[in-house]
């Protein structure tokens, strides 16, 4: 009856049971949490979402105004983008290399778990991995590249993702199995080929497919989650654009496109234009069709030339000159190409010095650092590139089972200066740091007879010798009051020499002693 009580506010339709079974269903973590539900709200279109970007066979089209061939043809000929892509391109290709140590440029595999350094196993899992990223895969002969010069490894990869990711934003890699399931290498795609598929519907029903491949409309190959690394660097959490990258290129097409149009006019004026730099006209005398040829001809043969642009015209006619061309301001637009100019560098996060431009002439230099900003410069942009390209790799090593626990790191980004760190190192020691200290930070041992328990400091110096001095002096005052008091009267002391410190020295004499120590040290540091 107590039960019954309890549900007869219940609602016990139908729905209440479709609601409780769903609230319960959920995901299990495997880390203690139990089974959690997923998380409410639409993240990524479906196939009732923008209909016009979903495909019947369950492809999501990226949601664009401009297609990537469009951005690879602005990469090719807007010159401030092409120099952008090549100087990054310069800057990458030395870390495609195995670095040794932290100082050294290159890469670095590591284990995940910071707190411990690898053993032995795990050390020789990490070379495997290094030569793997190195060459793009285990190094094999199966025909796969008969050629040795078209096999690509970490250099020409990288080479190719600066381009992708700074033009598309878009890079994707197909990954090869044996039979054991174990990953034996990768392959660059063309990162515009490549699809996302309706999340749960799949490709044409078969949800295992996440990614097609297609071309001119048409699916030249299907991929599962196994199948591909599919990376793209800067995101948006808008629903249409989920999924896709957003290149550089579609950030300042705006400013592109008016770059464009101002360098076509400049361009066409020297190419198309027929307006002459003026006009010779006759005024009184008229001359007939043939005496005008003849000028023609004279005029010609005089000041053809780079000679003739100086020499001076004498006319026997009553000609006048009118100057009709137009100034240099006209055609340059020399500002506003700056200006367009120094956004397109400033989205790129590239300082124009960085690719021998030196845009704005009228600032004033003598107060600029040009060698401080061309470093924050290189920071800035460089290793957010570096830290794509690393995550693009992380995705393929997260592919093997046997590798999860690693990850790639790229080293040597800021060299250390040897000089500035002596330096750091000279000065800690003679203010806060004692010689082992320091020895101990650079994994050295102490030296002998505590000598390295010292501050280089020379007030400090000064002082701890005077305290030692004095209490020198003390000590020798203590044994010549016991040749007084002691030693001639061991009867009296009952045999037994004892050494009473209070009779030897007034009290409160110590602690003026030591009081005086500290204001002569005080006046030596004021």
């Amino acid at each position: 009856m107590h039960s019954l009580s309890l549900l007869k506010d219940v609602d016990l339709s139908q729905g209440y049971f479709d609601k409780l079974i769903k609230s319960t269903r959920g995901i299990n973590t495997g880390k203690g949490f139990g089974s959690i539900n997923p998380p409410k709200g639409l993240f990524e279109p479906d196939e009732h979402y923008y209909r016009w970007n979903v495909d019947p066979r369950g492809i999501r089209d990226r949601f664009y105004n401009i297609t990537y061939d469009i951005l690879r043809d602005i990469a090719r000929r807007v010159a401030p983008v092409t120099a952008v892509h090549i100087l990054r391109g310069m800057q990458v290709r030395p870390f495609s290399v195995r670095a040794y140590n932290e100082d050294e440029t290159g890469y670095v595999i590591k284990i995940k778990d910071k707190k411990r350094t690898p053993d032995r196993k795990e050390s020789k899992v990490i070379d495997e991995i290094e030569d793997f990223i190195l060459n793009a895969g285990y190094v094999f002969n199966d025909g796969t590249n008969d050629d040795e010069d078209e096999r690509e490894g970490m250099q020409e990869v990288n080479d190719q993702l600066v381009r992708e990711l700074l033009g598309i934003d878009q890079v994707a890699a197909t990954i090869r199995y044996n039979r054991k399931g174990k990953m034996v290498d990768y392959w660059l795609l063309d990162g515009a080929t490549i699809k996302r598929t309706v999340k749960g519907r799949g490709y044409e029903g078969d949800k295992e497919i996440r990614f097609v491949q297609e071309l001119d409309g048409r699916v030249v190959e299907t991929f599962t989650k196994d199948d591909i690394v599919f990376y793209y660097a800067n995101r948006r959490v808008s629903i249409k654009h989920k999924g896709y990258g957003y290149s550089y290129i579609e950030m300042c097409l705006d400013m592109i496109t008016s770059w464009l149009f101002g360098m076509t006019y400049n361009k066409e004026f020297f190419n198309t234009s027929t307006q002459p730099k003026g006009i010779l006209t006759f005024e009184g005398d008229k001359i007939d069709q043939g005496q005008l040829e003849e000028l023609q001809r004279q005029w010609i043969s005089m000041f053809r030339g780079i000679k003739g642009l100086w020499k001076t015209p004498f006319l026997q006619y009553n000609a006048k000159w009118q100057p009709i061309a137009p100034s240099n301001r006209d055609m340059e637009f020399n500002e506003y190409i700056q200006i367009l100019s120094s956004w397109i560098f400033a989205i790129h996060g590239t300082d124009s010095q960085e690719v021998g431009m030196r845009l704005n002439q009228a600032q004033n230099v003598l107060n600029e650092n040009v060698e401080g900003k061309l470093a924050f410069s290189k920071s800035r942009a460089l290793r957010f590139l570096l830290s794509s390209i690393a995550s693009f790799y992380n995705k393929i090593i997260q592919k093997d089972p046997e590798w999860r626990k690693y990850y790639l790191t790229f080293t040597g980004l800021e060299a250390k200066d040897q000089k500035a760190e002596l330096e750091v190192d000279e000065k800690q020691v003679k203010i806060y740091m004692t010689i082992d200290e320091k020895r101990a930070e650079k994994d050295l041992k102490p030296l002998p007879n505590n000598e390295g328990e010292i501050i280089l400091d020379p007030t400090y110096i000064q002082y701890k010798m005077q305290k030692e001095q004095t209490e020198q002096m003390g000590q020798g005052q203590d044994f010549g009051n016991e040749g007084e008091q002691g030693f001639g009267n061991e009867e009296e002391q009952g045999g037994e020499f004892e050494l009473d410190a209070s009779k030897l020295k007034p009290e409160g004499e110590e602690e003026e002693v030591e009081k005086s120590l500290k204001e002569e040290y005080i006046e030596i540091i004021i």
